[in-house]
């Protein structure tokens, strides 16, 4: 290789490098800490502290099964 040809290749490498370490990171999502809203009788909301409960392999918060269809994992406590 000639002297151009391997500085032309180094940056080039260089580029690449600076272009794959510039790019932004992947995103994440997390929880929201925040009360849970639910539906009272009549339309009005109201903030409620249910715990999250198990009857069996359904999920249960304030009376009403939530998931969807999805199984209870084994660690959350059962009603």
């Amino acid at each position: 290789m000639t002297t151009s040809t391997r500085r032309q290749a180094a940056a080039t490498a260089g580029l690449v490098m600076l272009a794959v370490l510039g790019m932004p990171g992947t995103a994440a999502a997390r929880p929201d800490a925040g009360a849970s809203v639910q539906a009272a009788p009549g339309g009005a909301t109201t903030t409620t502290h249910c715990p999250l409960r198990r009857i069996g392999d359904q999920l249960v918060r304030c009376d009403n099964l939530t998931g969807a269809g999805i199984a209870a994992a084994r660690w959350v406590p059962e009603a």
